[in-house]
């Protein structure tokens, strides 16, 4: 490893102690960690038989089998599977799974087959497909374990964000800040991307260096396998989830050529992982860009990672497969162009997961360049006849496909989309400003309210009139965002002042709101109003009541509008009252009876 981390002995002592288990038990951590120990230093040598043999013949195959055969000649390992001619999985006598890999990189240090993007290689399919069902969480999670490795000219990703329905939340971690602790942060993401390595039954989230040198990589010791697992996990190591399957790690050796020039030790997330967590990815879309992503040939709970993040809620999940249900390492220019393709498309242009994915309306994206699918059934057990490779027909191609897994009818919503009301399935149309979503109609829920004049025509122009009650129950909120519902549809509010005055001040303060805040029509002559907002507000009037009168007073002259602030018994609304807007207050029931227009704002 570049340096050995050695821990005291005393420290390692109050750790093995801290965290031994029962007496009667027959997996005590010390023995954890040996069996992990075990697992490294027989990928180490199998590591070294494949280099070695490769150097020598610059053979693939040749040095697959070499270090298949060597591992079944060893007395730990109980079992040995080709995926490919750069995978072998481990089944130890100890209990635990492993596997060690065989993958190359260019000139540049990028490795040839993984995922993950340099966002250099676009490919973009747009549709115009968009649906009803939206990702409502705007919070995107980007994971790169190996950024520095693949992105030897910076990682820009960030920018492929930009341009799209909404201004997203992007989190990017790359390299050394790819954490195990990220992995309860899942659910707190609508969208997440794995760049990284996988496995038919996992994915790589973080790893270590071995930089070949003078050190014999079959000499692991206790302590170096210790100081990795503390390196990843700090001082409260899972050992628990080596034992029952949810994590693994595993040895990938790179080659540049027929040189090997470096040594992953891995920290593998299982599918029994993602099953037995607490995540709650209700509502959140998954790519996993990575090799073997989308296999689901073993069954619905047997190395199968899309019915994984399923059962926790995943409404959809991107991956790669063949057409038999099995999976492949996934070029990495083809990985490349995936990932910047569902990023404009699905993200930047709006499409539905439906169809993000798709060349046109029909047909997955695909590789050709895939040569992983090299036998008809997986996994390949490994015997002293070895992996043998079937000769392909001309012209016959192994297709790669990119699918799409789950529910395909959500998007991202765009600025101007049409809001329809679940309640009563009343539809308002609706504008973006500036980082506001506001409905550019007057709310038109008949649950309390009149219409104007009580005529319903003035309803059908000008939405209804509510009081402070009807809107807000006479919550109150200077918050922004006000945090209360009251009137409004579902994923919607009563704005507060603070909301309001945001507004104000975006178009440029009252002056300029009482122009581009209005309707081109229907104020009083002269009319210099431009809507350039899209607000689209109009003359609906408003109703006032005492003790002594009950009128219908000002349509066509007047608006004004509830919030959700008050100020000693009085309540905040609009007024736009022509030809100045502004914000006042309002007398509280029961001295006189308000009904204002109610305009809400989207969550």
């Amino acid at each position: 490893m570049g340096s050995r981390i050695y821990f005291l002995a005393a420290l390692l002592i109050i750790m093995f102690a801290a965290c031994k288990k029962d007496g009667d038990n027959n997996n005590t951590n010390e023995e954890t960690v040996d069996k992990l120990t075990t697992i490294w230093n027989v990928g180490e040598g199998a590591m070294q038989v494949f280099s070695d043999t490769l150097e020598a013949t610059h053979d693939t195959v040749a040095a697959i089998n070499a270090a298949g055969h060597w591992l079944v000649d060893q007395p730990e390992v109980a079992d040995a599977y080709y995926w490919s001619k750069q995978l072998i999985e481990i089944r130890f006598k100890n209990g635990l799974r492993s596997s060690v890999s065989f993958t190359w990189e260019d000139d540049n240090g990028q490795h040839l087959s993984r995922g993950g993007s340099t966002g250099s290689s676009k490919l973009f399919n747009y549709h115009g497909v968009t649906s009803k069902e939206a990702i409502k969480n705007e919070k995107v999670l980007v994971l790169n374990p190996y950024t520095d490795e693949f992105n030897t000219n910076g990682y820009n990703k960030r920018n492929q964000f930009n341009g799209g329905p909404k201004v997203l939340e992007v989190s990017i971690f790359n390299d050394e800040a790819v954490t195990y602790d990220l992995l309860s942060t899942f659910g707190d993401y609508g969208f997440i991307i794995l760049n990284t390595h996988g496995l038919p039954w996992g994915f790589f989230i973080n790893s270590m260096i071995a930089v070949a040198g003078d050190v014999d990589f079959r000499d692991w010791t206790r302590e170096d396998v210790l100081s990795v697992l503390t390196t990843w996990f700090g001082p409260n190591i899972p050992l628990e989830k080596f034992e029952n399957g949810e994590l693994e790690t595993g040895v990938n050796a790179i080659f540049h050529d027929f040189t090997h020039t470096k040594t992953y030790i891995q920290l593998l997330v299982t599918d029994k992982y993602i099953r037995n967590s607490t995540l709650d990815l209700n509502g959140t879309v998954v790519f996993n860009n990575s090799c073997y992503s989308g296999n689901t040939k073993q069954g619905p709970t047997i190395d199968n990672q899309p019915e994984a993040f399923k059962s926790k809620g995943c409404i959809s999940y991107y991956g790669y497969a063949f057409s038999d249900n099995s999976s492949g390492s996934a070029p990495n220019d083809f990985a490349n162009k995936m990932e910047d393709s569902l990023i404009a498309n699905l993200v930047r242009r709006g499409d539905t997961t439906a169809v993000a994915h798709l060349i046109d309306d029909v047909t997955l994206q695909y590789s050709i360049e895939s040569k992983t699918k090299d036998h008809d059934d997986i996994p390949i057990h490994v015997t002293r006849e070895g992996l043998v490779f079937k000769p392909t027909p001309p012209n016959v191609y192994h297709k790669l496909y990119f699918q799409h897994f789950f529910e395909p009818n959500y998007c991202y919503e765009k600025c101007g989309d049409t809001l329809v009301d679940s309640r009563d399935q009343q539809k308002y149309a609706t504008v973006c400003i500036g980082d506001q979503v506001w409905m550019a109609e007057n709310l038109n829920y008949a649950d309390g309210g009149a219409c104007y004049d009580n005529n319903s025509a003035n309803c059908n122009t000008y939405g209804r009139i509510y009081t402070i009650n009807e809107v807000t129950g006479l919550n109150t909120s200077e918050t922004n965002p006000s945090g209360i519902q009251g009137i409004c549809p579902e994923g919607w509010h009563v704005p507060s002042k603070a909301e309001w005055e945001q507004l104000i001040a975006y178009v440029g303060g009252t002056a300029a709101a009482s122009t581009q805040l209005r309707s081109t029509t229907g104020w009083p002559t002269p009319n210099e109003n431009s809507n350039l907002s899209g607000f689209n507000m109009l003359p609906s009037g408003h109703f006032a009541a005492d003790n002594m009168n009950s009128l219908f007073r000002f349509l066509g002259q007047d608006a004004k509008f509830w919030t959700t602030s008050a100020s000693d018994g009085y309540y905040y609304a609009v007024n736009a009252y022509h030809p100045d807007l502004n914000i006042s207050t309002y007398s509280s029931p029961p001295s006189i009876t308000f009904k204002f227009s109610c305009r809400c704002v989207k969550d």
